[in-house]
């Protein structure tokens, strides 16, 4: 019977098999997603996912530090350090006359 009584074997929430297993399985907070960036591959739980992917996911994509400077570069965190050593708005100091500016300074 889709009315008998059925607890979420995620999160213990009860209810009928019905809510349990239609509604309730696509916002239980304790059941298991997959990260939607491409390429982690992880499943976290869904009340979880957002801090994983603000501070734990290397497939989070995030602008460039220099974008506060006009670089619009964006690209997986764990693909950044590749664009941030050779961004020609970081940082340099000139081996000549010791200014500091950008490489299109």
């Amino acid at each position: 019977c889709l009315l008998r009584q059925h607890t979420c074997e995620h999160c213990s929430a009860k209810g009928t098999y019905l809510e349990m297993t239609g509604v309730h399985i696509n916002i239980c907070p304790d059941y298991m997603i997959p990260c939607p960036n491409g390429g982690c591959g992880k499943k976290i739980k869904r009340k979880n996912i957002n801090s994983h992917r603000s501070a734990e996911c290397e497939w989070e994509i995030i602008n460039c530090p220099y974008s506060n400077i006009g670089c619009v570069y964006k690209s997986p965190k764990c693909k950044m350090p590749d664009h941030t050593n050779q961004c020609l708005l970081r940082q340099h100091t000139c081996e000549h006359c010791s200014a500091k500016g950008t490489y299109l300074e």
